[in-house]
């Protein structure tokens, strides 16, 4: 058995703050021009809501939560974690793996998808994996964002499956 936990690195609290009050300065200065903007007071007021949904699920995804990742036996399985509430995002046998590769290699753009999780701790990362799987006669793509550990876990469990 092999788990890892992956958080966003640095102060993910003054982050999301950050993010938050910068949302509160932008809104004040589009205050005016909604107004002007539209006649119906009310379409401004949506498109704001809209836009502290938009901030909000941001900083729970990228900010708050993060992930642990667990190898047992044949199974690979995803939790996500949110303050004290654990829950498993998914659960992947290796014989239903394709492939793992890293998210920019070409080799993963000839499985077509029928559907995509994301367990990744950033937008942007450089070090993220693609793991392309199959349920049901469908094929699925995973992106994790796993340590150089973590990586060499999976080679000595499913060393057939992996790509540079």
């Amino acid at each position: 058995m092999y788990k890892e936990t992956v958080k966003r690195e640095g102060n993910s609290f003054l982050m999301a703050i950050g993010l938050v009050v910068l949302l509160f300065v932008f809104m004040s200065i589009l205050d005016p021009v909604f107004s002007i903007l539209f006649r119906y007071r009310i379409i401004a007021d949506l498109i704001k809501l809209a836009l502290f949904v938009i901030c909000g699920y941001v900083v729970l995804r990228y900010f708050v939560a993060y992930f642990e990742y667990t190898i047992i036996d044949t199974d690979l399985i995803f939790h996500k974690i949110i303050g004290n509430r654990e829950t498993v995002v998914l659960g992947v046998n290796t014989k239903d793996i394709r492939i793992i590769a890293p998210l920019s290699s070409s080799a993963i753009k000839k499985y077509g998808t029928a559907g995509k999780y994301d367990v990744s701790i950033t937008l942007f990362g450089r070090n993220k994996y693609c793991v392309i799987f199959e349920r049901q006669g469908k094929n699925y793509k995973l992106i994790i964002e796993p340590s150089e550990s973590f990586i060499q876990a999976l080679k000595k469990s499913i060393p057939d499956k992996f790509l540079k």
